[in-house]
């Protein structure tokens, strides 16, 4: 049996390519996943993926209510 797939373990160790990387990410989409309980739409759930696997800084918080949205700016 080791011999019929020789030719794939042979560049196997010469090469010393890992799968952990892949598996790592995997994982962690998997808890994404599991943490978010399910989200409305899979462009959400895309976002989510890429906010935590590219280190995506949070956005700026904004300190705009619907009592600061008048058309007169509070400087004049």
């Amino acid at each position: 049996m080791l011999r019929s797939h020789l030719e794939g373990i042979v560049p196997g160790t010469s090469i010393r390519v890992s799968n952990g990387a892949v598996e790592g990410m995997n994982n962690k989409i998997k808890s994404i996943s599991h943490r978010s309980f399910g989200f409305r739409s899979s462009r959400n759930f895309i976002a989510a993926i890429y906010h935590c696997c590219a280190k995506l800084p949070l956005p700026a918080e904004r300190s705009l209510h619907f009592w600061d949205r008048s058309p007169i700016s509070k400087e004049s």
